[in-house]
């Protein structure tokens, strides 16, 4: 499960395991009195063997217990410390009128009332609320008010899909991409991310070409790497969808548009993002704010080149430099970068390896729900 804990303050860290280890405590002493009463019935029924049986078997549900639900109870104190603490400055009341806020209210764990955002942007509003829906379905949130941020730059208050690193008083909801991807892989498009990472997997290709790659719109962040491509096409591909509705952004220039379509690096054609699975290496740098695609990059067999950025998603802190991606700062660094992990096998292993565990463990959907369950039963309690 992902634990969000405020990095400036470190001895929180050691107290939240507190009342997590009191309630196993209690948990295990309600066992022994379970064990001892069912012992004393069946001993009463002379069928000894049969407790020895159950006991055993008890005993081993236990020991799983501890193994894989107690560390994930740990892990969710952190995050229920960190919201209950910045609590009072999550915006709770219906915010009107606001383009880009998205305000959902729950009352006996139902949708009642969906506020601001009927016509504008209607694929976010409608993944959102499936998001929630799915939610309520797991689990009894309180009724409340849930005011999500819609648009790509954070808003102070409310639930964000991003935020800048170290905000405290934004608020971090998984992407509604999770719930519902318009990335079609292969003209597929997925119910939640479970699926749409077990296809990618699936499509993986054995022999990938030793270059790096990207698509995108030509977002202004985009174009430096394009203009880098140019001039080092033995290491680098890409292409950078020109068409319509987004044309060229008012980022790229006709000239540079030009000279990239000449060179096979752009088109008015739209490229599917399954393209990525060809190459050994994927580019991951920022759009209008932070991209929204590190989860589908982790899920594939590339190794991921990233930009240091000042954007967080709710589990982005949990990546580490060299270990799930290699982050570079200067364009002039992707060479050197290429010539020693292009060679280097073991690296490359572990990475793909540490990527599939990560998926696997942090971002499995259920682990979503759990997740956005606690977010919002913490921020309204």
């Amino acid at each position: 499960m992902i634990i969000l804990y405020d990095n400036n303050a470190p001895i929180l860290k050691i107290f939240v395991y507190i009342p997590t280890l009191f309630h196993c405590l209690y948990e295990i002493y309600v066992l022994r009195i379970y064990l001892f009463l069912y012992q004393i019935h069946v001993y009463n029924h002379n069928n000894f063997h049969l407790y020895e049986n159950v006991y055993q078997l008890l005993k081993l549900f236990f020991v799983i217990y501890l193994l894989f639900f107690l560390p994930k109870h740990i892990h969710l104190t952190h995050i229920r410390l960190l919201y209950i603490q910045n609590k009072n400055k999550y915006i709770k009341n219906i915010i009107p009128n606001t383009r880009d806020i998205l305000s959902i209210k729950i009352q006996n764990n139902i949708i009642n009332e969906i506020y601001g955002l009927e016509k504008y942007e209607q694929i976010r509003t409608t993944r959102y609320k499936k998001l929630i829906e799915n939610v309520c379905l797991k689990y009894k949130l309180p009724d409340c008010v849930i005011n999500i941020n819609i648009g790509d730059f954070p808003v102070k208050g409310v639930l964000n899909f991003c935020r800048n690193k170290e905000t405290s008083d934004y608020f971090l909801i998984p992407n509604h991409k999770f719930t519902n991807d318009n990335i079609k892989i292969n003209g597929k498009t997925f119910d939640n991310f479970n699926e749409q990472k077990k296809y990618i997997r699936q499509c993986h290709k054995l022999e990938l070409i030793e270059k790096i790659y990207t698509s995108c719109i030509p977002h202004k962040s985009k174009i430096e790497y394009f203009d880098f491509a140019l001039k080092n096409k033995d290491i680098c591909d890409g292409y950078c969808y020109i068409g319509l509705p987004h044309k060229l952004c008012n980022a790229m220039n006709i000239s540079m548009a030009d000279k990239l379509v000449e060179n096979k690096l752009a088109g008015h054609d739209y490229v599917e993002w399954s393209e990525h699975l060809k190459y050994k290496f994927t580019l991951y740098n920022d759009g209008n704010s932070l991209s929204d695609r590190m989860r589908l990059l982790l899920s594939t067999n590339s190794i991921i080149i990233r930009q240091k950025s000042n954007y967080e998603e709710f589990y982005t802190y949990l990546l580490k430099d060299k270990i799930n991606y290699i982050e570079y700062n200067n364009i002039n660094e992707l060479r050197p970068i290429f010539d020693t992990y292009n060679k280097n096998n073991i690296a490359y292993t572990n990475m793909v390896y540490n990527n599939k565990l990560f998926v696997d463990k942090y971002l499995d959907y259920n682990e979503i729900l759990f997740y956005t369950y606690l977010l919002i039963k913490g921020l309204n309690s």
